[in-house]
């Protein structure tokens, strides 16, 4: 008896033990374990994040106002993925949030560290597992084949989630090597302008570490990623600490160092993108490559490339020499919200972005003194046919040089608001009101109509219908449909004195009785509108 109860409790003992060390763990990822709070929608890099087993995460997501795990596509460098292994990859399950009805994730294995989710969006991604949808009938993705690291990231758009269920299989063999990583130092650029900076540009110095401590012989070797908006004559290419780059070179480009491991050693990888830009002089150069909107050259391939946009640097200099440039002010003739308006003596130009720091009348320029010249970076494209650059604050390196300079509008007639005045502040004379519909505004000049839009939210309650007016505004084109609308963007109103009516002066004698416009007699008149003997005058 004693000898089948021992042989029973050995028995129940293989087995505990057995389910212990196959036992799976579960990462469960949540808004709260990777994100601060918060943040509204703002999207947040984030590293050395983990949960319960031993891998650590990192990526770029937002907190959906802090109740969901918000992903998106658009600038390539959102998703999550794992930067030390927590196993073998089992399985991963998606909760997505109600918001999420019709879009989905893709999920990335690899047995190579990843090193952040930009890794997803090109050659380092590594296998694509398969794609769990939202309106699918199971949301987990059971995996197939020996994978230590995974990666996750939207297939296309904005996408929402509760949470993401990650479950390694726990009778992996747990590596015996120490895990490194990879630190840059040395003064390389993250942002680069052939021709300005020359055409090649330093690698950064790549140290690998264990811990704190390099790792003695550790060397690393470089690639390079084209971004999906990349365009250039040639291929770029590594030449000892260099990248050199081909004529006409625009767009992101991934450099990432990549250390092989050994015996001792975790292989690691790390990554920066470089944001290569095409490089304006002035304000003029830009104009002179916009085609003319809605004609033959814009329709097909260059609308399109328009309304993609191109990162471009907009330095606002002469050159001396090839050498030698010397910077140029540019005067800010308008700002309301998000639109900033500059001109130089050759053309004007939208800046979009918030909070950009300038205000009307400022001079500003790239000068930054001990002959540093600063550039504006952004994407110069065409919303709706009007020319913009879409920049932040953190891309403008113009200061301000003298505030409060006078800015006067530049008064035209009707048939000169076209194309060639775009983004110049304007008046038009002599306007006389029609209808509003919403934003839009109807008034005609003569015979011709005039388009206004009420971008910038002016009153326009006093506006009386028949009456004329003298319009201040920028210049604007809409093009929808295949149609161009010229426009002017409203930014004040004056009214103008009737015509046909008698003007005037307050002191003059005035015979006969006078009455104001309600029919009540008036002894003195101050300034306005009158009537005596039937006829109308205007008093000033």
């Amino acid at each position: 008896m004693n000898k089948i109860l021992r042989y029973s409790f050995v028995a129940l003992m293989a087995m505990v033990g057995m389910n212990v060390s196959a036992a799976d763990i579960t990462d469960e990822l949540t808004w709260d374990k990777l994100l601060e709070s918060g943040k509204g929608n703002a999207y947040q890099d984030f590293s050395a994040k983990t949960v319960t087993s031993n891998a650590v995460y990192a990526g770029n997501a937002s907190s959906g106002s802090d109740n969901y795990i918000q992903l998106r596509t658009t600038n390539n460098n959102a998703g999550i993925v794992s930067t030390t292994s927590g196993g073998k990859l089992k399985s991963v399950t998606i909760a997505f949030n109600s918001k999420t009805t019709d879009r989905s994730i893709d999920i990335y294995g690899s047995n190579s560290a990843y090193s952040a989710a930009t890794d997803l969006y090109g050659d380092n991604a590594g296998t694509k597992l398969g794609t769990v949808a939202a309106n699918a009938e199971s949301m987990t993705l059971t995996v197939e084949g020996d994978y230590t690291f995974v990666g996750l990231r939207s297939t296309n758009g904005a996408i929402y989630v509760d949470k993401i269920s990650i479950v390694w299989e726990g009778n992996a063999t747990p590596s015996t090597k120490e895990n490194t990583t990879i630190s840059f130092s040395g003064d390389y650029l993250t942002k680069f302008t052939q021709g300005k900076d020359g055409d090649k540009v330093d690698l950064p110095t790549a140290i690998v570490k264990a811990g704190d401590a390099a790792v003695d012989g550790a060397t690393v070797t470089w690639s390079l990623t084209k971004g999906n908006n990349w365009s250039a004559d040639s291929d770029p290419v590594i030449n000892g600490s260099k990248i050199e780059f081909g004529d006409h070179s625009c767009g992101d480009l991934t450099v990432k160092a990549s250390y092989a491991g050994n015996d001792s050693y975790e292989a690691s990888n790390k990554t920066y993108t470089l944001k290569v830009y095409k490089g304006y002089m002035a304000i003029k150069s830009i104009l002179e490559e916009y085609p003319v909107v809605g004609g033959d050259s814009w329709k097909g391939k260059e609308e399109a490339e328009w309304k993609a946009g191109t990162q471009i640097s907009y330095w606002q200099v002469e050159a001396r020499s090839q050498e030698e440039f010397t910077s140029k002010e540019a005067l800010v003739t308008f700002v309301s919200g998000s639109y900033t308006y500059i001109k130089d003596n050759d053309g004007c130009l939208l800046l979009y972005g918030s909070n950009l720091g300038f205000k009307q009348g400022d001079k500003i320029s790239g000068d930054l003194g001990d002959n540093k010249i600063g550039a504006i970076y952004g994407t110069l494209k065409a919303y709706n046919g009007l020319l913009e650059l879409q920049t932040t604050t953190n891309d403008i390196e113009f200061v301000v040089k003298s505030s409060d300079n006078v800015v006067e509008p530049k008064t035209i007639t009707i048939d000169k608001l076209t194309q060639e005045n775009m983004n110049e502040y304007l008046k038009i004379e002599n306007a006389e009101y029609v209808s509003a519909d919403n934003k839009n505004i109807s008034f005609k000049v003569g015979e011709t109509d005039l388009a206004v839009y009420n971008q910038f939210n002016v009153n326009v309650e006093t506006l009386v219908v028949g009456e004329k007016y003298n319009l201040t505004g920028m210049g604007s084109i809409y093009y929808k449909n295949e149609t161009v609308t010229n426009q002017l963007y409203l930014v004040d109103f004056t009214k103008v004195n009737p015509t046909g009516i008698n003007t005037v002066k307050a002191d003059s004698r005035l015979q006969g009785a006078i009455y104001n416009l309600r029919g009540q007699r008036v002894m003195t008149p101050s300034k306005g509108l009158y009537i005596m003997n039937g006829k109308k005058f205007f008093v000033k």
